[in-house]
């Protein structure tokens, strides 16, 4: 399906990479802890004495408090609705107990976090791949599409998380994360 729709927009999907990015709720490991939470159906047992703190359109989508609610039966949760990248501020200040994230986030590089597993897989899975205009596929010929293959080869989802920790949380630029992966992985 992806496939068809990038045709339509005259571009191209290229190899998918083995890594994914998927939504994930965490929590301090102390709150997971006292409150038994392992999976996401451990949930239900909060009922309103939690507030989950995530992106405003979590509150709308299936594969958010929808999913939760109509999966696993979590029906009182609190929502606290947050901009991507200020879910984490809202734990550490207490405001949340609960916040959503992406498995590919560099905080999770961190530690510090209990992940709750999804066994009945409400968030699904997003799967990394580069979408190449086909006009510039055609001028730069197939050593172009055999080199972003290679990369996509090597791409994990640990890697992608690593890399954006290195970007978001120490500073480094795009460029120079890029390149040390790169030459990492012998394809420099």
């Amino acid at each position: 399906l992806a496939a068809a729709v990038e045709r339509g927009h005259d571009a191209t999907l290229l190899s998918m990479a083995r890594a994914t990015d998927t939504d994930v709720i965490v929590a301090e490991p102390a709150y997971a802890k006292d409150h038994g939470l392992q999976t996401l159906a451990d949930l239900a047992k909060l009922g309103s004495r939690a507030t989950l703190a995530g992106p405003p359109e979590f509150k709308t989508r299936f594969n958010g408090l929808i999913g939760l609610r109509e999966e696993y039966g979590v029906t009182k949760l609190r929502f606290l609705p947050t901009p991507i990248g200020q879910q984490y501020q809202a734990l550490a200040s207490g405001r949340a107990q609960l916040a959503v994230g992406f498995t590919t986030d560099g905080n999770l590089t961190r530690g510090g976090l209990t992940t709750l597993s999804d066994p009945k897989n409400i968030f699904g899975f997003q799967n990394v791949t580069f979408i190449v205009r086909n006009d510039s596929l055609q001028r730069e010929g197939s050593a172009f599409t055999q080199t972003i293959d290679a990369v996509s080869a090597r791409l994990s989802t640990e890697a992608l998380r690593l890399m954006n920790a290195a970007v978001s949380l120490d500073g480094q630029s795009p460029a120079t994360v890029a390149r040390q992966f790169l030459g990492a992985n012998g394809l420099l």
